[in-house]
């Protein structure tokens, strides 16, 4: 048995280790949230970035449990779960010891102890958390804020908690075999609620879910919470133990912090993440959803936080959290019962009824899914409090058949009746199809005699026979007698059950008020004359004579309303629209220090002076200039702003003086010196001089900080109006940005491959790979950010980074800490990974951002630190367009690619263009071609960048033939083959895809130089018509070449036919396709070198290249290992200009000198006699090649050379085929 958490995981698939497990999905199906363990598991935490930052604040707003907490609303103090035990079995609380706790976990004087038990039940030494888990659901539900001065404290901070620690010695989950054992001790220690962040298995009803409903059933008052699961978003997703009859169960709906992903948008969201139901026989579960996707709590002291603004807490996620929150609810709503109205014991039926009947219903809602609500506890106190919610806690039972009745008079119409009951069920057999054991119905006669059955929700006039917790809600309820039924239709036994009924408060938003009429956000306009009104701002009591701030929730009952708002006050802050919903804006800190996730600008009150700058109203929220200072007005309950008051003071100039240590900044010319707030934020505005076109979308990839920045430098300041400090300083620059294609130290210059070079200033500083560096490390392929002297070429600061890599996100493991990218270069793609780290900066359009923001689909430049193995920064972008259009033209020269839409979009080494799944070159597109395109917007130009594009292959299309071989022989790649398509390609990694030269009868014969490490090669044929692709993945085979015939048709009689035949026997010659010799035609330089090396024996099968000649590259494939054999033996030296020659036929001298030299080679450490030279035959013989003649003459190789001059050699004639034989022969004879 072993524990599990739920963690950010962007991915599509993850292998299951066998067990029990919990899956967390988002929105959308993009994201995969999975961590998977075997064993009983713990549903949450979802982790989260460095940079994130949810708050209880905002989970009690949403709940409205921050109204009952005010003092003076309910009681002097306010409610706080004073008195009450809460039960929570869980991985185990912070170091294990109940004397050293967290702060917002210890005791207070005079009070009882905030931890009144913390025990092992799994045989671990000391019942601490080496997790996390626990110590973070602990602080949730009753955790003081200590440590924040409040702000972070949990849902009911006067109450107690009862901890079971469930982590054995090697910290694994691990549970007694009976739930009774866990149970049974925390009941008698006055536990009645029990919260629960583990479970696992599937969707069924099993041991365990019998064994929970066992024990309610004999502890009736006993209620433990269990979170619904993390196995979302599909149906029937809940845990085994969600499954419980008799437990509530919650779901995880989303915390508003939208800047944190798609798991933070909107309240009445479930999370994607979240389990959903029904369960296993049709139930509907989970009961209720509480927010739980993102909350800070307690940090447990053995583990690192995540939560840089205050180390004392982190960051989880999950439906253990919300269930952690509905545990904190529930203590405050025990506690209410018992002051108000002297329920000491109510039954756990009616604690669960309760919190149902007063849920919001939001549009959905009630849903055999995801429940009947959205948890509002102040929708069900303050319905108690006025009297508007009647319960019953029947002790005496019902029997089968009996029926017992109840009214309600309904004084005034338009609002919710709601009534729900509730009862403890006997547990079922574990092989039954129902589980329902005892079953009740209930039902509601309206005033105008409508019959409304519980739990049927269509109207279709049917019975529940599958819940123990039935609902029935009539949304526009007229003035009247409603007679409420409950009936025993299948007992066995009395049943004792819970009711609660009465009309819902109703809730709205405030959108203005005019005098003393509300208008609210449904149309609906209250006038308040003659009301008592209640106002809450910032959780406190406010005076009568308050102004009620638009935004406000809206709670109404009878003669009273109540009004709770929440103001925002921050500076430095930015609002985004990019990368959002069409109408969705986000306001939030730009400094990732400060930042808790922002918030969403309500759309609803655009139009009615919601968004003002400088005093100014204005209709777009994006014109307020980053770094501004705001004050705003938030829903609680929808955490969206309703009104903004931003304003700003800016000031430009120049650097003169920076004091980093003072905070201080000093312009030119100016005489007022600036004080730099402390978390101040800077991003550059820069204009690129030189831009490598895959660059321009993520611009610099400089740090920004404060140390960076240097006298001279063009900024904008923008200032505080409140305090006057600098909150934001924007600093313009001329950058060059690219690759290196050379480097110059001696000079100090540097050439990027777009062509344009660069000198180093005096003074400059060079940073490569994060570390000091020189000139003389920056090498091509470097990737380069060059800051320039204003309007030059010379460089200031010049950035190195050896490895930089491009591409789009798939997923980001927080549990590896790595990213996942597909990999964008030279014509290809490949999946990396890239591992990242706190110390990994993360931008996002230019500004800071955390991990949360690399969403899958997001386009990236990762940095990579080379020594470390991960990078130290990541720029993220969105794509700007996605969209389908039609190729026109590629202009390689501009590097563009022209749409017959108009778009000129730029591309560079890194577009991925793809054809049926290959890579291909922009060459190979076909104009007229469909073709869907990503583009990435180029901050400050309307031009965009080509990210990828991708051929829509018209259906039917007919793939052209290809058929080729590949062969390797000395280094060289031989390509062979035929298509039906004159457009054939091969993939080269280094260049991308290459024409071949494919003849009129469709045949290609090609030769290349091989890759190191090629195994393999890539055609691609593309049907010129329909733009068909036929691909073939070629392996590469071992030339062999055909076998010579044994006779050659054109050599009878000839007078060296037999020297011939001998080499052609030994597979020294051959000849040609038609059977012939041809011993008349001349011979080349590289032919008669080959023989050569044939005869010789030398070995030439692995051939390095090597500068040896001038015309090197003329040489011929198959000649390469012969001629650097021959030349590293001395046996040729080439031409006086450094040239070979390898075409030029081979005359009888140079045949000369260079059998001598191989012969003197040979014998070169044998005494050679003086030999006197004839006269005669020699006389044309020049000069450089006599010595060689005189050798040849004296071992009587000339015998074999025609004298066609008499007895004169005709020195400077070519070689025949022939006699190049006759020679070799005579010298391989000899050997």
């Amino acid at each position: 048995m072993i524990l599990l958490r739920t963690v950010h995981l962007y991915q599509q698939n993850k292998q299951k280790k066998p067990g029990r497990s919990l899956k967390n999905k988002t929105i959308a199906l993009i994201l995969l949230f999975l961590l998977l363990f075997p064993g009983p598991v713990l549903a949450g935490p979802d982790e989260a970035s460095s940079e994130t930052e949810l708050l209880n604040d905002r989970t009690a707003d949403i709940i409205a449990s921050n109204i009952l907490l005010a003092p003076g609303l309910l009681t002097p103090s306010g409610l706080s779960g004073k008195g009450q035990i809460i039960g929570i079995a869980d991985s185990g609380l912070d170091k294990g010891s109940i004397s050293d706790l967290h702060p917002d976990l210890q005791s207070e004087a005079g009070k009882m102890p905030r931890v009144a038990m913390l025990k092992s039940y799994a045989g671990r030494s000391l019942p601490d958390d080496p997790i996390g888990h626990g110590t973070h659901m602990a602080a949730t539900i009753a955790g003081s804020g200590n440590a924040s001065a409040g702000k972070y404290r949990g849902i009911a901070p006067g109450a107690s908690l009862y901890f079971q620690a469930l982590l054995d010695q090697a910290g694994q989950l691990k549970l007694p075999e009976q739930i009774g054992e866990l149970f049974r001790p925390a009941y008698e220690a006055g536990v009645r609620i029990h919260v629960n962040g583990w479970g696992g298995g599937s969707n069924t009803y099993s041991g365990r879910s019998a064994q929970i409903d066992q024990f309610v059933y004999r502890f009736p008052d006993f209620l433990p919470v269990f979170g619904a699961g993390n196995n979302g978003p599909g149906k029937a997703s809940l845990t085994t133990e969600a499954n419980s009859k008799n437990a509530l169960t919650i779901g995880c709906s989303q915390l508003p912090r939208p800047a944190f992903g798609p798991e933070a948008r909107y309240a009445e969201h479930i999370a994607a993440s979240s389990s959903r139901g029904p369960a296993a026989d049709g139930r509907i579960k989970p009961e209720l959803l509480a927010p739980g996707s993102a909350v800070v709590s307690a940090c447990s002291r053995l583990l690192e936080s995540n939560y840089a603004p205050n180390p004392n807490y982190t960051l989880m996620g999950g439906s253990s959290m919300a269930a952690a929150v509905v545990g904190g609810a529930l203590a405050l709503l025990s506690e209410y019962l018992e002051l108000d109205q002297q329920m000491s014991r109510p039954s756990s039926a009616l604690m669960k009824a309760l919190l149902i009947n007063g849920a919001r219903t939001p549009v959905g809602f009630p849903s055999n899914e995801e429940g009947f609500g959205i948890l509002d506890l102040a929708g069900t106190v303050l319905a108690l409090q006025e009297g508007s919610f009647q319960i019953i806690d029947n002790d005496n039972g019902i029997h089968n058949g009996e029926s017992v009745r109840y009214q309600a008079r309904l004084t005034e119409g338009g609002r919710g009746f709601k009534v729900t009951l509730a009862w403890v069920d006997p547990p079922a057999a574990l092989a039954s199809k129902q589980t329902l054991v005892n079953n009740l119905d209930l039902s509601v006669e309206d005033p105008q005699g409508r019959i409304f059955y519980g739990n049927d929700f269509r109207g279709q006039g049917q019975t529940d026979t599958a819940n123990n917790v039935e609902q029935i809600h009539i949304k526009d309820a007229v003035p009247g007698e409603y007679k409420i039924t409950v009936r025993g239709t299948r007992l066995d036994r009395s049943q004792k059950f819970a009711l609660v009924y009465g009309q819902a408060l109703e809730h709205d938003i405030i959108r203005k008020q005019q005098g003393q009429i509300l208008k609210l956000s449904q149309g609906e306009q209250k006038d308040t004359s003659g009301l008592q009104l209640f106002k809450l701002s910032n959780g406190r009591m406010q005076e009568q004579t308050a102004e009620i701030p638009e935004g406000s929730d809206y709670y109404s009952i009878g003669q009273k309303i109540y009004i709770v708002s929440r103001s925002w006050l921050a500076r430095g802050v930015q609002v985004l629209s990019e990368g959002l919903e069409h109408t969705e804006k986000l306001l939030l800190e730009m400094n990732k220090q400060l930042r808790e996730g922002g918030f969403f600008i309500d759309p609803s009150f655009t139009g009615e002076g919601g968004v003002f700058l400088n005093q100014t109203p204005i209709n777009d929220s994006t014109k307020i200039p980053p770094g501004s200072e705001v004050n705003a007005l938030i829903n609680p309950s929808q955490q969206t702003i309703w009104q903004l008051k931003a304003a700003f003071e800016e000031v430009d100039g120049f650097i003169e003086t920076l004091n980093t240590e003072q905070r201080e900044l000093k312009l030119l010319h100016d005489e007022r010196n600036y004080r730099i707030a402390e978390h101040v934020v800077i991003s550059y505005l820069d204009r690129f001089l030189d831009c490598d076109p895959v660059d321009a979308p993520y611009g610099t990839e400089q740090v920004a900080r404060l140390e960076n920045l240097a006298p001279g430098l063009k900024v904008t300041l923008t200032l505080s109006p409140s305090n006057q400090e600098i909150q934001y300083i924007k600093v313009e620059r001329d950058l060059a940005l690219g690759q290196v294609a050379e480097v110059d130290a001696k000079e100090g210059e540097i050439k990027l491959e777009s062509g344009q070079s660069y000198r180093l200033f005096p003074g400059n500083t060079i940073i490569k790979d994060q570390q000091a560096g020189k000139l003389e490390e920056v090498k091509t392929g470097d990737h380069i950010a060059a800051l320039l002297l204003n309007g030059t070429n010379n460089i200031l600061h010049l950035l190195v980074s050896s490895e930089v890599y491009y591409g789009r996100v798939l997923f980001y493991s927080e549990r590896e800490k790595m990213l996942y990218i597909q990999e964008s270069k030279a014509n290809s793609s490949s999946f990396r990974k890239v591992p990242l780290d706190t110390q990994t900066e993360i931008f996002h359009s230019g500004l800071q951002a955390g991990v949360l923001s690399l969403l899958p689909g997001t386009w990236v430049r990762v940095i990579n630190c080379p020594d470390q193995d991960k990078a130290w920064r990541v720029d993220a972008v969105y794509s700007a367009r996605e969209d389908s259009s039609y190729f026109s033209t590629y202009d390689p020269v501009r590097q563009t690619v022209n749409l017959q839409d108009g778009s000129i979009l730029s591309i560079s080494r890194y577009t991925q263009i793809i054809k049926g799944s290959y890579n291909i070159s922009p060459q190979m597109l076909i104009p007229g071609e469909k073709v869907n395109i990503v583009t990435l917007a180029i901050a400050g130009s309307s031009n965009e960048f080509l990210a990828r594009l991708e051929v829509e292959v018209a259906p039917g299309t007919a793939s052209p033939q290809l058929e080729a071989k590949a062969y390797v022989l000395n280094g060289i790649l031989i390509l062979q083959g035929w298509s039906s398509s004159p457009l054939v390609y091969i993939y080269r990694s280094d260049v991308g895809c290459i024409p071949l030269e494919v003849g009129a009868d469709g045949s290609f014969s090609q030769l290349f130089k091989m890759k190191e490490d090629e195994h393999e090669v890539t055609l691609l044929a593309i049907e010129h018509s329909g733009g068909a692709i036929k691909g073939l993945s070629l392996p590469l085979l071992s030339f062999a070449p055909e076998e010579a015939g044994k006779e050659f048709s054109d050599l009878a009689g000839h007078p060296w036919e037999h020297e011939i035949k001998k080499l052609l026997e030994a597979g020294i010659i051959s000849g040609y396709e038609d059977g012939c010799f041809k011993p008349e035609k001349s011979i080349s330089r590289a032919e008669f070198i080959c023989l050569l090396a044939r005869a010789q024996g030398w070995d030439i099968g692995e051939s390095r290249e090597q500068n040896y000649f001038s015309d090197n590259r003329e040489i011929p494939w198959w000649a390469l290992g012969a001629v650097y054999a021959a030349q590293e033996q001395e046996i040729i030296k080439g031409y006086p200009d450094g040239s070979f020659r390898p075409w030029r036929n081979v005359s009888r001298a140079e045949m000369a000198v260079i059998m001598a030299a191989l012969q003197c080679s040979e014998k070169k450490n044998d005494k050679q006699e003086e030999q006197t030279l004839p006269e005669l035959p020699f006389l044309e013989v020049p000069s450089w090649a006599r010595e060689a003649f005189q050798h040849l003459y004296h071992t009587q190789q000339l015998n074999y050379l025609d004298y066609v001059r008499g007895n004169y050699i005709d020195a400077e004639r070519p070689l025949s085929r022939a006699e190049a034989a006759a020679i070799i022969a005579k010298m391989w004879s000899e050997e």
